[in-house]
């Protein structure tokens, strides 16, 4: 993983690195330009597996909001990247998530070498909890939410990249992958950019791993003073009851297929056997 975190480092960075700007503004602007494509094409994916599991246009509309403003890139700005640089880093940040177990941290560490280091986020008390950290404190984690069978939410109103948020999701998605659809997230974070980033690794490890959150809803915003109001939304989604019907559907034919290849595999292990005792007995 580290190896491929240091390729994709380097490909964020070759994005912008022929603009005349100071190191500082082109390594920020590559990340960010970084999240907004590869969400767009995520989100793409994400609106084609809704709709292979038969979601109509008019469910889609009623289960996710996405404000644009907090993921485009403006036209001249993209024309002026490496692009050949940004697609590759799109690639590689997906394999990697593909590669990992569902819902590992991919991005935090790396956002806050880019973003936050030299004090840059000093202004907004910005510090994101280390990953092995992190993971020990997972361990603490309810055991009664592990046992819960109904639909729960778990918030978090300074979310950053989801470096809390994701280890308990990792667990359970190992644990009882069967439960990650009960859970709804209500994530918060007062820097768009960390909106941004959470809603990609969450929306890549759906894609990736063909695994369902019951909902999510991101907003970004000052979690005091305008907390739950609705121009803060940024992205959000109730995923549909029948993609959760349809993969059940799927997975009941592929455990009745195995089922069926064990069967059969059995029968022709007993004809042989019987077709060899016969031939040894004449």
């Amino acid at each position: 993983m580290n190896e491929q975190v240091k390729e994709l480092k380097k490909q964020i960075f070759k994005i912008t690195a022929h603009r005349n700007d100071s190191n500082r503004s082109n390594e920020t602007l590559a990340f960010r330009s970084f999240i907004a494509y590869s969400f767009a094409i995520q989100f793409s994916e994400f609106i084609k597996r809704y709709k292979h599991y038969g979601v109509t246009e008019a469910v889609l509309e009623e289960s996710i909001f996405v404000r644009p403003s907090h993921f485009e890139i403006d036209e001249k700005l993209f024309n002026s990247f490496d692009l050949d640089a940004l697609i590759q880093a799109t690639n590689i940040y997906s394999q990697i998530v593909k590669d990992l177990p569902p819902f590992t941290d991919v991005l935090s560490m790396l956002l806050e070498e880019i973003l936050l280091t030299h004090k840059r986020g000093s202004e907004l008390g910005q510090f994101l909890t280390p990953t092995d950290i992190a993971d020990s404190l997972t361990e603490l984690f309810n055991e009664e939410q592990l046992l819960r069978t109904e639909p729960y939410s778990i918030g978090d109103i300074c979310v950053g990249a989801g470096s809390l948020i994701l280890p308990p999701l990792k667990m359970k998605a190992i644990n009882t992958p069967e439960k990650i659809g009960l859970i709804k997230l209500v994530l918060n974070d007062i820097d768009p950019i960390m909106c941004t980033a959470v809603a990609l690794q969450l929306i890549t490890n759906t894609v990736q791993h063909n695994i369902d959150l019951n909902g999510l809803t991101i907003t970004c915003a000052n979690a005091i003073t305008k907390y739950n109001k609705k121009d803060t939304m940024v992205f959000g989604f109730k995923t549909p009851s029948i993609v959760f019907e349809r993969i059940n559907e799927i997975k009941e034919h592929k455990k009745a297929a195995t089922q069926y290849d064990h069967l059969s595999s059995m029968i022709r292990n007993v004809l042989t056997t019987e077709r060899s005792i016969h031939q040894n007995n004449n």
